[in-house]
C-alpha cells in the first residue's frame, strides 16, 4: 500500500506540472531531465536599455504638477525601466516604462 501511495503521488506531481492550468504554463514531458540554464548578469546588464523619453509624446499624457517633480528628483517615487516578462516562449510584456508617485 506504501508503494502504491509513493506511485500514485509522484504521478499526480508529474502530471500536475506537465498539463498546464488556468494559472500556469505547462513543463515540456521530460522536465525532470533538462537542465536550467545560468542567466550571465553581464548579458543581463547588456540587454537593459534606458528608454527614458524615447516613446514619451507630450501629447498623450497629462503634464507633471511641480509637487510630483519635486518626488522624482527626490527618487521618492516607484520607478520601473525596459520591464519584460517571459512565459516560455510568449512575451507577455516587453518594454514597459512606468512612474508611480505618492498621493
Amino acid at each position: 500500500m506504501f508503494v502504491d501511495f509513493i506511485l500514485w503521488t509522484s504521478l499526480g506531481l508529474y502530471f500536475d506540472q506537465i498539463l498546464g492550468s488556468q494559472f500556469g504554463v505547462a513543463k515540456p514531458w521530460n522536465f525532470c531531465c533538462i537542465s536550467k540554464k545560468k542567466i550571465d548578469p553581464e548579458k543581463l546588464k547588456a540587454g537593459l536599455l534606458d528608454l527614458e523619453g524615447e516613446y514619451e509624446n507630450p501629447n498623450q499624457f497629462e503634464p507633471v504638477s511641480d509637487a510630483l517633480k519635486q518626488q522624482e528628483q527626490e527618487r521618492d517615487i516607484l520607478m520601473v525601466k525596459g520591464l519584460k516578462k517571459v512565459f516560455g516562449q510568449k512575451t507577455a510584456v516587453n518594454g514597459v516604462n512606468l512612474k508611480m508617485y505618492n498621493s
